[in-house]
């Protein structure tokens, strides 16, 4: 059924959708809009479970990847890797 709403509306038509729910993510965050920022987040997976299912990606994969990548952030964060950052703006 999700692939449904991907191959009506098109690839390209995706990434822009998905470019749109993550600024209005990003300004539900700015705004402490914790009830916006749960809708911007389902809406951000729904497009997101598009793309995996269209393009078939392997979740076990995706999540042993996220795992690794978590797990290597606070191994940095341990060694003071990200200190320069910790108090920059971006």
């Amino acid at each position: 059924m999700i692939e449904q709403i991907f191959n009506y509306f098109g690839e390209a038509n995706q990434i822009e959708k998905l470019k749109e729910e993550v600024e209005e993510f990003i300004q539900a965050v700015k705004n402490k809009d914790i009830d916006n920022m749960e809708e911007e987040i389902a809406d951000i997976e729904v497009v997101l479970e598009q793309f995996a299912r269209v393009f078939k990606l392997d979740k076990r994969k995706v999540k042993h990847i996220k795992r690794f990548k978590v797990q290597r952030t606070v191994n940095r964060i341990k060694r003071g890797y990200y200190k320069r950052w910790k108090n920059a703006s971006i």
